[in-house]
């Protein structure tokens, strides 16, 4: 009987179905307890059965990658090594792929403990890109490799495989020849660091060298190692008194691709007391590698070399084919032995818009600024999950880049700064340019700096902050939010009320505001009730544009005529002087002083209204006293003595035949008497 088609079909499938793996699937282990146990490695639902070393060991044993929770915490490393690969003692052996995380930099701590390094990726060889390791939110810190016991160095990592970082502390981990934080070692072998901080990292006296305090990496020439956002500060390579060379007190760099952005570089060093002559790199030596730095700050790194090819900052080996280009960044205050400033050695590219305090890397290409100092402040916590230096007020490095220069690596615009705030982004609260070195200042970044008042991360006015940082109030001389004008003060009475709004009849502009009263604009504003183009008062428009008395205003401009005067008619008696009226007492009565027609009587003066009416006082006659040459009384004259006969007599009346005038008197003998005086005489004219 045959077999039907169907029948080695189904069968087919049977058999094929043995021979297609399973996929693995991945798992997550939550860290339960802090101590060092490789046996708990249970990592289930029970309590306590799972510590960061029994996590590693049971993801090492299973397929696919897997994830490790780490809470907060310091763990810490107590098992001696015997540099096995399976993380059973010393270091943390990662065999598989794996994405470990902690509760943040600063609260998840992974102490080495100096028994070994703390991690080391890949130790079996399996392949750079068959391990794959993602750590973030930890410290890593204690690690110590000694160059007898494991001559591969990497302090705090190890890494054989492919590494990433992100929001990571490598901290005080010491390896004897190379990479006192992190060795990247081996064809293929890539690491990726992002906002992680390397600080106080040392790699010590070897047998010939001693390279790359915070990081070494010697891979191949297409392995990329890609840092960013990151910074790097007191790392040392010490090459102590045996006689080797230090190099690179903060990186390392041989046979690879290094791209570094937004990052810091301050306070690295190399150090001893023996072979100074040597070529040393106080920050990063370039020793065979394609380097690309773009808007980074390398500040203030020493080496003690006196070699004249030596650089405090960045020192490149042309000689091996190392190359090195440098773009948007600042490399400033970075000395040898002396101390001498010497910033760069050997010979590097510009890409344009750099800035050193003195003319030792070549800069020449457009933007580059020479032998200025770029007025930074100190290391600080100045936002973001990194230390930065920020650019003080005036500092050159502000605003420096045309926004079409602000580009990373693959020349897409920068979003953010090392700190992850906005870039570009100018003083005003725009785009238009961003700034020289690893951090970006401006408003609407959410961080009060330089010379700002407030920053709310938005460039928005009428929210309390205005759009360009400073603080909407009224009285600061800036025209915030609603207001209408803004004189710099909150007086009233000055246009600009204390309200920040314009008092009614004046007009403001300007910022602070000017304001200017509306009088005299030759149209009638608020309050005012006429206006003729000028505020001189007299005319029948006053100062303040008002209507004077005894004027009446039109038109726009006002004219103003003079009111014609209407007489009142008189009412004798009323208490009002009316008309022709001299005066009124309130009534017609007579012989009051004011008459029954309203005029003053003899002998009176009439004041006020209704009028008060006086009697005139009658004038007594003085004294007459005779012969004192003055006429008194009744005198009619007196010539200043009591004779008779002279023309005024003894009782001062003018005698007979005389004439007298003035005082004292003086008096003449009329014609007429001289005529009759020569009759009397007897005497006869003889013809």
């Amino acid at each position: 009987m045959r077999l039907s088609n169907y029948f080695y079909i189904f069968l087919f499938l049977v058999l094929s179905s043995l021979f297609i793996p399973t996929p693995a699937i991945s798992a997550t282990f939550t860290v339960d307890r802090t101590d060092d146990d490789a046996t708990a490695t249970t990592c289930g639902a029970g309590a306590n059965d799972c510590s960061l070393r029994g996590a590693i060991i049971k993801a090492n044993g299973a397929a696919g990658a897997d994830t490790i929770i780490i809470p907060a915490g310091t763990y810490t490393l107590s098992i001696a090594s015997t540099h096995e690969t399976l993380a059973a003692d010393g270091d943390l052996d990662i065999n598989e792929s794996l994405t470990i995380t902690g509760a943040g930099a600063t609260q998840t701590i992974i102490n080495g403990n100096s028994v070994d390094r703390v991690f080391e990726i890949n130790p079996q060889g399996a392949g750079a890109t068959t391990v794959i390791v993602s750590m973030s939110g930890l410290t890593i810190t204690g690690g110590n490799v000694d160059n007898n016991s494991n001559p591969r160095g990497g302090g705090g990592i190890l890494n054989l495989g492919t590494l990433s970082l992100s929001n990571c502390i490598v901290s005080n981990n010491t390896a004897t020849f190379r990479g006192g934080g992190v060795r990247n070692f081996g064809t293929g072998v890539t690491a990726t660091i992002d906002s992680t901080t390397f600080t106080q990292n040392s790699a010590t006296s070897g047998a010939n060298f001693v390279d790359g305090g915070a990081i070494s990496v010697e891979t191949n020439s297409t392995s990329t190692t890609s840092i960013s956002n990151s910074t790097f500060s007191s790392n040392t390579a010490n090459q102590g008194t045996n006689g080797s060379k230090s190099r690179g007190g903060a990186l390392f760099l041989e046979a690879s691709i290094v791209n570094i952005t937004n990052s810091t570089f301050t306070g690295n060093s190399t150090i001893g007391t023996s072979d100074v002559t040597t070529q040393n790199a106080g920050a990063i030596e370039n020793f065979v590698a394609t380097l690309r730095i773009i808007n980074s700050t390398i500040v203030s790194n020493t080496t003690v070399g006196t070699d004249a090819a030596a650089a405090g900052g960045l020192f490149t080996e042309n000689a091996n084919g190392a190359t090195t280009t440098i773009k948007n960044s600042v490399i400033s205050g970075n000395t040898v032995a002396g101390p001498t400033t010497r910033n760069c050695g050997g010979t590097l590219t510009s890409g344009e818009y750099n800035l050193e305090n003195a003319n030792t890397c070549g800069f020449n290409a457009t933007g580059d600024i020479v032998s200025t100092s770029p007025n930074l402040g100190a290391i600080a916590n100045n936002g973001g999950l990194t230390n930065t230096l920020l650019p003080n007020t005036g500092s050159p490095l502000l605003n420096a880049i045309p926004k079409a220069n602000c580009t990373d690596i693959s020349s897409v615009l920068f979003t953010r700064d090392q700190r992850g705030f906005t870039r570009p982004l100018s003083s005003t609260g725009t785009d238009a340019t961003c700034d020289i070195g690893s951090v970006e200042l401006g408003c609407g970044n959410g961080r009060i700096e330089v010379s700002e008042q407030c920053d709310d991360g938005n460039t928005t006015s009428g929210d309390g902050c205005s759009s360009t940082c400073t603080t909407e109030v009224c009285g600061n001389g800036t025209i915030d939010g609603a207001e209408a004008c803004d004189d710099g003060n909150t007086t009233a009475g000055d246009g600009c009320s204390a309200t920040c709004t314009a008092e009614a009849a004046f007009t403001c502009s300007g910022t602070p505001s000017v304001c200017v009263a509306n009088c005299g604009n030759g149209k009638i504003d608020t309050n005012e009730t006429c206006d003729d183009s000028h505020t001189t008062s007299g005319d029948g428009c006053s100062s303040t544009c008002k209507v004077e008395s005894g004027f009446t205003c039109s038109g726009t401009p006002s004219t103003c005529t003079k009111t014609p005067v209407v007489a009142a008619a008189a009412t004798c008696g009323n208490g009002k002087i009316d008309g022709a009226e001299a005066c009124d007492d309130g009534n017609t009565n007579a012989s009051d002083g004011c008459s029954a027609t309203c005029t003053v009587e003899t002998d009176y003066s009439c004041t006020g209204t209704p009028s008060t009416c006086t009697k005139t006082p009658a004038v007594v006659a003085a004294a007459a006293t005779c012969g004192n040459g003055t006429i008194d009384g009744t005198e009619a004259c007196d010539d200043g003595n009591t004779t008779a006969g002279d023309g005024c007599s003894a009782t001062c009346t003018t005698e007979s035949g005389f004439t007298c005038t003035g005082t004292p008197s003086t008096c003449t003998a009329t014609p007429a008497a001289a005529a009759s005086s020569s009759k009397s005489s007897g005497c006869n004219l003889i013809p």
